[in-house]
C-alpha cells in the first residue's frame, strides 16, 4: 500500500440500488445509467450477489464508452449526438453542449416525431435533429443527432461542388477519348458507304480497299470489296 485516505461519507453501498437488485436475483444484473455518487459522471452498474446473499461484487462502467463509438462517425465542429432515456434525461453526449440538448428536451416531449430529420430552431438558431429509438436491457433509449443547418449546408454545399468539378475534370478527360474512339468507327463506315455509291454508279475503277480499326468494320469493308470485284469481272465478260 502506497497511501491511505480517509474520508468521511454516509455513503452505504447496501442501500445502493444495484446492491438491492443484486441480492434480490440469482444471476448478474445490470442497471439502467444512472450518476454515480462520487463522481459528477453518468455510467451504468454489473453486480453479482455471492452465494450467501449478503456480498455483492460489482463493476462500474462510465457512459463514455458512447464517445468512442461515435467520434469517428461525427463532425464534432457542428454535429453533437446525444444518448438520453425516455424521460429526457441525458446519459451521454459527444460534446459539452449539454445546453443544447437541455432546450431541445425541453421543448419537445415528443421524441418519436424527429425519426425523420426536422430543421427546428433551439437557441436562436436552425438545427437539424434527427432521433432514433434503440432497446436496451430494460426498456427503450434514445440517439439524437443535432446539427448546425448552416454548417451542415455549407459542407454539403461544398461536397456538392467537388463532385461537380471532379465531373467536369473527367468529362474534359472522357469526351476526348470517346470521340476519338467513335470516329474511329464511324469513319470507315462513311467511307464504306462512299465506296457503296461508286458501285451504284458504276465506277469500279474508283472503288479502294477500305481501312477499318475495328475487326466487324473491316470484315464489312472487305466482303463490300469483294463484291464489288466479282460484280467489276462479271460485267466485263459479257
Amino acid at each position: 500500500i502506497t497511501s491511505i485516505k480517509n474520508e468521511d461519507t454516509s455513503y452505504d453501498p447496501r442501500k445502493r440500488p444495484w446492491y438491492i437488485k443484486a441480492i434480490e436475483h440469482t444471476s448478474p444484473i445490470k442497471t439502467e445509467p444512472y450518476k454515480f455518487y462520487s463522481i459528477d459522471s453518468i455510467g451504468f452498474t454489473y453486480a453479482y450477489a455471492l452465494e450467501n446473499r449478503k456480498n455483492v461484487i460489482a463493476l462500474d462502467l462510465l457512459s463514455d464508452y458512447f464517445k468512442h463509438i461515435s467520434i469517428n462517425h461525427i463532425e464534432e465542429d457542428y454535429m453533437n449526438l446525444y444518448l438520453f432515456n425516455e424521460d429526457g434525461v441525458l446519459i451521454s453526449s459527444l460534446t459539452n453542449k449539454e445546453d443544447l440538448f437541455k432546450e431541445f428536451s425541453k421543448k419537445y416531449r415528443d421524441f418519436s416525431e424527429f425519426y425523420e430529420a426536422k430543421i427546428v430552431e433551439l437557441n436562436k438558431n436552425k438545427y437539424i435533429i434527427q432521433t432514433n429509438k434503440i432497446k436496451n436491457d430494460y426498456d427503450y433509449n434514445y440517439i439524437a443527432i443535432i446539427s448546425d443547418y448552416e454548417k451542415t449546408i455549407d459542407e454539403s454545399l461544398n461536397q456538392s461542388l467537388s463532385l461537380v468539378l471532379i465531373f467536369f475534370l473527367a468529362s474534359l478527360i472522357i469526351f476526348p477519348i470517346i470521340i476519338l474512339f467513335s470516329n474511329r468507327i464511324i469513319n470507315p463506315i462513311y467511307e464504306l458507304v462512299e465506296q457503296i455509291n461508286r458501285v451504284k454508279d458504276r465506277n469500279y475503277e474508283g472503288v479502294v480497299d477500305v481501312k477499318a480499326s475495328t475487326l466487324e468494320v473491316g470484315i464489312l469493308a472487305n466482303s463490300f470489296s469483294q463484291m464489288a470485284n466479282s460484280i467489276f469481272k462479271y460485267q466485263h465478260s459479257l
